[in-house]
């Protein structure tokens, strides 16, 4: 990794880690790290109208699917259990679950909701540059007696910007590909499912929430628009 990209991921790391968590899922109702078998992850965002945390319904799916389970969401120095939160709206077919995560809990915590100027955002074009970040599976370790977690970074550019979602892929051949610290290369983006993907037009400063990450396959990375989910957090469908 280029000394460029470790730049562009610790930017991303101080901008826009306080906004991103990793959701685990637990095995039954123990919340020790051995105990998680898998993640997703999430973007806290403040719409003007309400403050809302945002990850894929498969996400969300997977933690009910596992009787018993806990939903916990990585905060400053470890994980609060967010298992009972109220879900504002889920959507399967854009792939989208908006729970309520009380403020107070979020800033006690070290968090914070992303604050925009507008809300929706604006839709991206083709060919603009787009980054995901989020918490792979690759970044998750268990520790002594605690998870650890690391971020990674993957740029790539919109290469179709159709009604339903938008399609992330290497066009041009400048794919940033930004690994956790000290872990291998990023050959699996799983658990980065619900990380927001930012667009940028044309410099740092023009960055806009553009949607969230919902799958990858060989036509590249699937993303729904972040205009699918209203200022009151309920999603708009088809």
């Amino acid at each position: 990794m280029s000394g460029e990209s470790e730049l562009l991921r610790d930017s991303f790391a101080k901008h826009m880690g306080p906004f991103t968590v990793m959701l685990a899922i637990t095995e039954g109702a123990d919340s020790t790290p051995t105990r998680v078998r898998n993640n997703g992850s999430g973007t806290l965002i403040n719409t003007g109208q309400g403050r809302f945390l945002i990850t894929n319904d498969h996400v969300y799916q997977a933690f009910q699917d596992r009787g018993g389970a806990k939903l916990l969401m990585s905060v400053k120095g470890g994980f609060i259990d967010i298992s009972n939160m109220v879900v504002v709206d889920r959507d399967h077919d854009f792939d989208l679950a908006v729970l309520c995560v009380p403020e107070d809990l979020i800033h006690r915590h070290g968090k914070m909701f992303s604050p925009w100027p507008f809300w929706p955002p604006r839709r991206p074009e083709n060919g603009m540059g787009a980054f995901i970040y989020g918490y792979p599976g690759l970044g998750r370790e268990v520790l002594d007696d605690s998870l650890g977690i690391r971020p990674a970074l993957v740029g790539m550019r919109v290469a179709s910007a159709g009604e339903r979602h938008f399609i992330l892929a290497d066009v041009y051949n400048d794919i940033e590909n930004s690994p956790p610290p000290g872990a291998k290369e990023l050959t699996d983006l799983g658990g980065m499912s619900g990380s927001a993907v930012y667009v940028m037009p044309q410099t740092k400063d023009d960055l806009f929430l553009g949607g969230f990450m919902f799958q990858a396959n060989s036509l590249g990375i699937l993303v729904s628009y972040a205009d699918r989910i209203r200022a009151d957090g309920t999603i708009c469908g088809s």
